[in-house]
Formats: C-alpha cells, structure tokens, sequence
C-alpha cells in the first residue's frame, strides 16, 4: 500500500500531522503537504495543522509569466457528489499528482500578451475574420475592468481609444482603463491551446480542477464549504446585470485560488462522458470537453466544485467560456489498480 493511499485512509489529523512532521525532517515537502491537506481536510479547525499546512502551501508557490501559480498537494481525493446530478455520481477517489495552477483565471492582457496580440482593446488575431470579430466584441463589452454592465462599453470604448463613440459623449475626463482584472470571455478551445503552448502552461484535467476547487475540503458543496452561495462569496445568478465582477473580488478558497465558482466556465482537458464516473464509457459526446466552476449568469446549483458541464470542441467560441491554466510539465497520473483517472 503506498504512502499516499495510507494517508487518504488516516482519519486522525493528530497522527496526519506527525507525517507531516516526519516528511519535513526528512526534506519531503511533497508527503508534508499531502499529510496537512488531509488533516486540514478532516478538522479545517486544527489551528496548528491550518497554520503549518498554510505557511507551506505559501512556501512552494511559483511565479510563471508574471503570475502566481499556487501549489496543490497531491494525493487521493474524494470525487463527485452524491447530492448533484446523475454524471456527478458515485463519489469516487482519485489520486492526483501534485501541479501548480494560476490563482485567477486567465485575464484579457494576459492572453494578449501570450498571444502576440496587441494589448486590449484591441487584443485579437490579425486576421481573425467574422468570428474573431464577435469575439472582440464581446471581450470589450464584458472584460474591461471598470465595465459595471455590457452597455457601458461604448462609453469605455470612447475613454480607450481617445476617439467619440457616436452617439454617446460620456460627461467625465478621460481614463486609462485596464484589462486585467476580469476574465477573458469567448474563449475558443483552439485559442485556449494556442496560449498554453505559447506560455508553457497546460489546461487542468477534469480531476485536477476540481481537487484545486474544493480547496483541501473533504465533499463540500462550494469552493468555500457548505455554506449557501451568495452574490459576496461568488459571481453567479447575475443575468439581468450583464456584467463581469473582478476575480480578486470575492475570497480565496484553501490552496488559494480565485473564482472557481462562478466568473466564467473554465476549459478542462478531459473529454465528456456523462457514465465516466460509473466507469461505463458511452462515447456519446466523444466532441465535447469538460468545462467547470459555472458563469455569472447561471445559479447555484451550477457553481458547485462537482458539477460538470461540457462544451463542442467547433463551433463559435461561447461568450461565457474562459480558461485558466496549470504549468506545464506537471500531470495527473492515475494508479493503477485503484481508481481511474476522468
């Protein structure tokens, strides 16, 4: 039985922390972490666990490309719910290896410059035809940092590019506005691809997304816990606004990551089944990706850290598809013999 197995079975987060303990003397910052994200998982409480698992969760962060990539301990996790929908079902464990994933998703200046495009707001593909064009669009109306609402835009636009947008004359002075605060919206899966090679980063696999949103806590509903999803804790059930909220408006969740529930679906690199978890492949939606964490238009029951969503791999880029992305070079692996890896 290998070590990480033994951990995911420990039920005692005093005898957790001492592996912990023991894996530091030993150098092994790895097992320490996995050890204090069990523990922290069973008693989220243990004041000595949470300080001990924090400072190292802080320590082994890593900087890439201008950005904070936050560490997520490997090890075997429960997976799925019993309370969502029938393709949420069973509740499985799954190991993961250890990765590093962005803290926010990926922001309009920052594919622009990973792209080689110009910077917003005129971040687009030289040649992009009819459908680059809409994309542009919508990435002004939504990813401008002070936009409240889609409409606003054209006043933005105005303030942007120093230019009237007829018919509006907005009645205040001119501002430098910036475009990376918000997530980039209408992401097709061909552009988010482009970007991770460009940047040297990878889309999380459908298992890692949702390890890094449940945060160390063990089958809670939210990035946060079980407490009810509320416009303070996460952007959703926001139609009638039309409108994007910055990432670092609402509060980390335990690894220390940003707006995983709610803000903008996120592209996954595992292919949608709906039996996967049942370990019964249809190869029904064999064109289709999973997507994760829910958008600001959408309610609470999809906002949850197991719901699953999937988008075409063709077709137009929806208009409330992001990305964010994990750096390259780490993967899941599943183990051999005791659960598979969806």
């Amino acid at each position: 039985m290998n070590r990480h197995w033994r951990v995911f079975r420990q039920k005692d987060p005093g005898a957790l922390l001492g592996i912990a303990q023991e894996a530091l003397g030993n150098g092994d910052r790895a097992m320490a972490a996995s050890a204090l994200d069990r523990a922290y998982g069973l008693e989220p409480e243990h004041r000595e666990v949470a300080g001990l698992r924090q400072s190292l969760l802080d320590e082994m962060s890593r900087e890439h490309d201008g950005v904070t990539f936050r560490y997520v301990p490997g090890g075997y996790f429960l997976m799925g719910s019993e309370r969502g929908e029938a393709d949420e079902r069973p509740v499985h464990p799954v190991f993961v290896k250890p990765f590093w994933m962005a803290e926010t998703p990926v922001d309009w200046e920052w594919l622009s410059r990973g792209m080689g495009y110009k910077p917003p707001p005129w971040g687009m593909p030289e040649q992009g035809g009819f459908r680059a064009g809409f994309v542009w669009e919508i990435r002004q109306q939504y990813c401008e940092d002070a936009t409240e609402r889609a409409s606003d835009w054209h006043n933005h636009y105005y303030e942007a590019i120093g230019e009237e947008a007829w018919p509006y004359r907005p009645q205040r002075p001119a501002v430098s506005h910036g475009y990376g605060q918000k997530p980039v919206v209408a992401v097709h899966l061909d552009e988010a691809l482009e970007f991770c090679q460009r940047t040297r980063t990878r889309l999380p696999s459908e298992a890692e997304w949702e390890k890094a949103a449940r945060g160390g806590l063990i089958q809670q509903r939210y990035a946060w816990g079980e407490e009810p999803a509320t416009q303070d804790r996460c952007d959703f059930h926001r139609f009638e606004a039309f409108s994007l909220l910055p990432s670092r408006r609402f509060p980390a969740n335990g690894y220390g990551l940003f707006h995983l529930c709610g803000g903008v679906w996120e592209w996954t690199s595992t292919g949608y089944d709906a039996l996967a978890y049942r370990g019964k492949w249809s190869f029904g939606l064999a064109r289709q990706r999973v997507v994760r964490g829910g958008c600001w238009a959408d309610c609470a029951e999809a906002v949850t850290v197991s719901f699953r969503n999937s988008r075409p791999t063709e077709g137009p880029a929806n208009p409330n598809q992001g990305l964010r992305v994990c750096l390259a070079g780490i993967n899941s692996q599943e183990k051999p013999g005791k659960v598979r890896m969806v």
